[in-house]
């Protein structure tokens, strides 16, 4: 037996320079652990900010009622295309992975946190600032871009969505924008994102009153005038890649996911948040898709609303309360692009630092400026539906199942590179067992051998590569599915204008 002594105090100098004693006693605790489970590990260690911040209630409207927008209303026309089985399957598998990437997100986040020390060098990290920290600036600034872009897109189609529904009640489309920005801008001064929490309420409270009519409608009208001559699909994976986007779209919350997080008061039950919105998101898209499915037949819209017809002018209520809870979620998703605006010109216009307050009057311009863009495209564009099959095959893609998953990899190689390192030393001051009497052992000074050194070597090394293994499949199965959602749609906008 080789006894290890306890570790000294003083470790300040690389592990290569380190003393016998301190650098046996640094690889027994690093490798008898599993490392696999490292970042979990970090957050029972860290030292939890009593900070006023969002409650996990809180925190879990505003992802809801960022997560739940358009969306849901395609997944009727989804399921009668794809068939309610293919498409019942690959809304669960998404929402899991999608669960394992953003908890995956959230852990190493609060990692990197925990490596900022008490003193807070990194506060409040997004999924751009973390990746930064990771790959280098010039990934961070890439990862801005494509995140701005993709909310950005998002935000047009909810603008568009809002256009159409209102259309059949206001026909000018100038008045439903002035509408739209009187509820908007008030609200988009608000400079912290829990802030908008009540309004998150009362627009989640207008977005179940409607889906709730909407279930009700398709249950009437499954009972009394179901569809004629309607065969139910069950399985047809030919029509999936064009609706691979739509799908994966259902669950995208990647604009607001970190800031989200961020305003948490307890982070470590990020998690809990996670799966609240996934549960209740994925059994709400399946309800949804299979009575519209059967309760219209073929003749379900792509938007649901037009298939409920007027409904004595119901349907254009529901129309109107359901266009009012997309405008939070246009203030949520906007958020981080109007904080980037202030951003930019306190630095470059005000030559102030980050924490100087911005000017009222530039966040009255940014947000304007912000809303008259997406009014101009949400009206004249009208491919609602290839819009956001676009931006769930390109960035919904890339910011859910590739970024993630390279930061884990990379954390974890390097852990491994340094874990190697340390064994390497270790094995040069082990020597062969010399067999002598027993000797008592303390707490104080565990003993490990050579052979127990490499089979926790070995067992850590396995499970990375089955965590290794199901990374690189979260990846593939994203790009898979991205590149022939894209050239699916690619084609049908072709075949549209032919």
């Amino acid at each position: 037996m080789i006894e290890i002594q306890p570790e000294n105090k003083e470790r300040n100098s690389p592990p290569q320079s380190l003393p016998s004693q301190n650098l046996n006693t640094e690889a027994q605790n690093l490798c008898l652990k599993e490392d696999v489970k490292s970042i979990t590990k970090v957050e029972d260690i860290m030292t939890q900010e009593k900070r006023k911040g969002a409650s996990v209630l809180n925190a879990t409207a505003n992802i809801v009622k960022s997560g739940l927008g358009t969306g849901i209303l395609f997944m009727p026309y989804g399921f009668m295309t794809c068939g309610v089985v293919l498409s019942t399957l690959f809304m669960i598998i998404t929402g899991i992975i999608c669960y394992y990437c953003w908890s995956i997100l959230g852990r190493i986040i609060r990692q990197k946190e925990a490596e900022g020390g008490n003193q807070g060098a990194y506060k409040d990290l997004t999924l751009e600032r973390v990746a930064g920290l990771i790959f280098g600036d010039k990934i961070r600034v890439l990862l801005e871009v494509i995140t701005l872009i993709f909310i950005y897109g998002t935000c047009i189609g909810y603008t568009i969505f809002i256009q159409q529904s209102i259309s059949e009640l206001i026909s000018n489309e100038i008045i439903i924008q002035v509408i739209v920005f009187a509820i908007y801008f008030p609200l988009s001064l608000f400079k912290r994102i829990q802030n908008l929490g009540i309004f998150s309420y009362l627009a989640l409270t207008s977005f179940i009153f409607t889906i709730t009519v909407i279930i009700i409608k398709s249950c009437y009208q499954i009972q009394n005038s179901p569809p004629v001559d309607f065969v139910v699909k069950i399985f047809d994976i030919q029509t999936l890649p064009l609706y691979f986007g739509v799908f994966a779209f259902a669950y995208d919350i990647n604009g607001v996911i970190t800031e989200v997080h961020a305003s948490m008061e307890d982070k470590t039950k990020f998690d809990i948040v996670l799966r609240r919105y996934l549960i209740f998101s994925c059994s709400l898209a399946i309800l949804i898709g299979m009575l519209g499915c059967f309760a219209f037949g073929n003749e379900t819209n792509a938007v649901i609303f037009k298939s409920l017809g007027s409904m004595k002018g119901l349907g254009d209520a529901l129309s109107c309360l359901y266009s009012f809870s997309l405008v939070a979620s246009i203030l949520l998703y906007g958020f981080p692009i109007v904080n980037c605006l202030d951003g930019l010109i306190n630095k470059y216009i005000m030559k102030k630092s980050k924490e100087d307050k911005v000017n009222i009057i530039f966040m009255i311009f940014t947000r304007c400026l912000f809303f008259l863009s997406i009014s101009f495209f949400g009206i004249y564009i009208q491919q609602i539906t290839n819009v956001f099959n676009i931006l769930g095959c390109v960035f919904s893609v890339v910011l859910i199942f590739i970024v993630p998953m390279l930061m884990f990899e990379k954390q974890r190689r390097l852990k491994e590179r340094y874990v190697n390192q340390l064994s390497n030393a270790v094995q040069i001051n082990i020597t062969p067992e010399i067999k002598e009497e027993k000797q008592e052992k303390t707490p104080e000074a565990p003993t490990i051998t050579e052979n127990h050194f490499s089979l926790s070597e070995n067992m850590s090394k396995q499970k990375f590569y089955f965590i290794t293994s199901i990374n690189y499949l979260v990846m593939i199965f994203g790009v898979t599915g991205g590149v022939s959602g894209l050239v699916s749609t690619i084609i049908d906008i072709q075949s549209q204008y032919s």
